[in-house]
């Protein structure tokens, strides 16, 4: 996977110039990125985390961290454009070797391959829990100065209460995913 370039349209290219530039008189591009992080409990099933950026902008690409496996996101903004049909598994938007949760493959400590149907298990090794590559948005979602993007998650498995061996008391499971959105940003004139 790669991190595209910024290509300016031609409208654009006569108000701005990318920040490699600055001998050119034009106002610079400026790349940011956003954080954001959905945490979602047994009492708690459904987070949202809004991101407003007060310039215009072009988002061009999503990474998360987390609990991607088990969390299926709705993206949308303020003006009420959808920018995913419904909810879609997480997983599925990061490219690489994120598993598929409801079929993980776990080695045993005698060496023996087993596939669990469930994600609470106790087998010591587990392979491909990691995500190596960015979503990227084609064509990038662009936001006009003060619209709020809106990113909702929930949980596609029901979490359960922990057992009392972890902590001194039943204590409930929690998911939490950790999000970023990076943005090419144009200054106002």
């Amino acid at each position: 996977m790669y991190w595209p370039r910024l290509r300016l349209t031609k409208e654009e290219q006569q108000r701005w110039t990318p920040y490699s530039a600055p001998k050119v008189l034009q106002k610079n591009v400026l790349y940011r990125t956003y954080a954001g992080e959905l945490v979602m409990t047994m009492t708690n099933k459904e987070d949202t985390e809004n991101l407003q950026i007060s310039r215009r902008s072009r988002v061009f690409a999503l990474t998360a961290s987390g609990d991607t496996a088990n969390t299926e996101v709705q993206i949308f903004d303020s003006s009420g454009e959808q920018y995913t049909m419904g909810y879609i598994p997480l997983a599925n938007m990061l490219m690489g070797t994120a598993p598929d949760f409801r079929s993980l493959g776990v080695y045993s400590s005698q060496g023996t391959s087993v596939i669990l149907n469930q994600v609470g298990f106790s087998i010591p090794f587990v392979y491909g829990v990691d995500s190596v590559a960015p979503h990227v948005f084609e064509p990038n979602i662009v936001l006009d100065p003060n619209q709020t993007l809106t990113i909702k998650g929930r949980n596609m498995r029901n979490l359960v209460q922990l057992p009392d061996p972890p902590g001194p008391t039943n204590t409930n499971e929690t998911s939490t995913v950790c999000f970023n959105f990076h943005v090419w940003e144009f200054p106002i004139e």
